[in-house]
């Protein structure tokens, strides 16, 4: 990674006024490259193939959602089931 290369990581939460919804897929779409990344497990930190710039990440498996990289260069295709 080059130094000054604006990666933002997102860990997303679940709304306080819901319950708690478990993880079947987390799953996001590269707008760039159209890479489809999904993760697996813990710590399958997965990655798109763009330039540096441009490259988006998702991380967590089914034991959360973390996302890595611009939110506007990737679409949540994440699916869950209630509890």
């Amino acid at each position: 990674m080059s130094e000054g290369t604006p990666y933002r990581t997102k860990l997303v939460s679940f709304p306080k006024d819901k319950k708690k919804r478990k993880i079947l897929h987390n799953r996001i779409k590269c707008r760039t490259c159209n890479t489809l990344l999904e993760s697996h497990h813990v710590h399958d930190f997965v990655g798109c193939s763009c330039p540096e710039e441009s490259r988006v990440y998702a991380d967590g498996g089914k034991d959360y959602l973390r996302r890595l990289g611009d939110p506007s260069n990737y679409e949540d295709l994440s699916t869950y089931e209630e509890e």
